[in-house]
């Protein structure tokens, strides 16, 4: 019995763990979109054009305490000195799935092409 038990929630927990990485998936691929049309003019590949020092590279965002979902919302959602504001333009969760993005590529090392 706590055998069957255990092997449920086991399965709840991987099914759980999926549905967490294929909302994840989802989130950066409509990330990516946004980012291209939104960001990528002065951020292009996890660069800063505008303040090449304050860029989105993995080690950049750790130094300036930028490596979280929420401090990445923030700055998007509600800009800082040269950076616009896009709260006004953008939704919660398209804002969301921009940080999404921008962490999934700092930690990759911005491989992809945007």
């Amino acid at each position: 019995m706590v055998r069957k038990l255990g092997l449920w929630l086991g399965a709840i927990a991987l099914g759980g763990l999926l549905f967490c990485q294929a909302a994840w998936a989802e989130s950066t691929r409509e990330g990516a979109a946004l980012f291209q049309a939104n960001c990528r003019m002065c951020h292009s590949q996890g660069r800063n054009l505008i303040v090449p020092e304050k860029n989105l590279q993995q080690k950049t965002l750790e130094r300036f305490a930028m490596n979280s979902q929420g401090a990445i919302a923030r700055q998007v959602k509600y800009g800082k000195n040269v950076m616009p504001a896009f709260g006004e333009s953008l939704s919660d969760e398209q804002i969301a799935a921009i940080a999404d993005y921008v962490l999934d590529q700092a930690a990759q090392g911005w491989p992809s092409a945007a």
